[in-house]
């Protein structure tokens, strides 16, 4: 298990997760950028420009950013 932090960035700066928490690999870490980001986008009822500049990243224990997901990206993946 690694430890990893979802953090939710837009134009007015970074909401830093100070937690974290463990997942097996990277990738079930970035699912749950991916669930965070639908998360905040149905918050916006699914408007677009609301989110434009917003983003979930993933940093890894050392404090590097490993991955990023756009929240638009995921718009057309939200039911």
């Amino acid at each position: 298990m690694a430890l990893f932090f979802i953090d939710l960035c837009d134009g007015a700066g970074v909401v830093p997760d100070e937690e974290g928490a463990e997942f097996d690999h990277i990738e079930a870490a970035l699912a749950e950028a991916r669930a965070s980001a639908q998360d905040l986008l149905n918050q916006y009822g699914h408007d677009q420009d609301a989110v434009s500049g917003a983003r979930v990243q993933v940093r890894d224990a050392a404090g590097k950013t490993v991955a990023a997901v756009k929240v638009v990206d995921v718009l057309g993946t939200c039911s």
